[in-house]
């Protein structure tokens, strides 16, 4: 898989569970939860944006990127995950407790793959921008967790296990 076809898919994730955080947003009871989905949701986009300027790295300093680390497979599963909780949220086919878990393990995920994309980085500044990445989903799991606590808390048990 090339660099820029890994970065595009790491694109999609990102805006994916921006998508997600938003939909959960709109069934959260409380305010303050729908505040902080919409904070989550908003930070996704800025990882998104993220990623874009290590695209602009990939037209301007090709050699910045090594060989991609992780397998097509493992983004693809991240990106498809996205779209069944995505689907799911769409058709009220899911609870909110229930979505919540989901996401929290979306965000382990994608925790992986950005972790695994620091691996293969020649670029100094480049690596440490997609380290921030990888410790942003980090923060977003805490986050979450709680949120959860304090606004969901029969929700499902939270684990990062897919």
């Amino acid at each position: 898989m090339h660099v820029n076809e890994v970065l595009d898919l790491a694109e999609r994730m990102e805006e994916g569970l921006s998508e997600c955080y938003g939909s959960l947003a709109k069934l959260a009871k409380s305010d303050e939860l729908r505040r902080g989905l919409e904070r989550l949701a908003q930070e996704e986009i800025d990882h998104r944006n993220i990623i874009r300027t290590g695209r602009n790295y990939l037209f301007q300093a090709p050699e910045a990127f090594a060989q991609p680390a992780m397998r097509a497979e493992d983004l693809q599963e991240g990106l498809d995950r996205c779209r069944g909780l995505l689907e799911r949220l769409e058709r009220e086919k899911t609870t909110l407790n229930s979505a919540l878990g989901d996401v929290f393990r979306l965000e382990s995920i994608y925790e992986k793959v950005h972790l695994s994309t620091c691996l293969e980085i020649n670029d100094e500044g480049l690596r440490k921008l997609f380290q921030a990445l990888s410790q942003g989903d980090a923060e977003h799991r805490r986050s979450l967790e709680e949120l959860v606590a304090r606004f969901a808390p029969d929700a499902i048990p939270l684990t990062s296990d897919p």
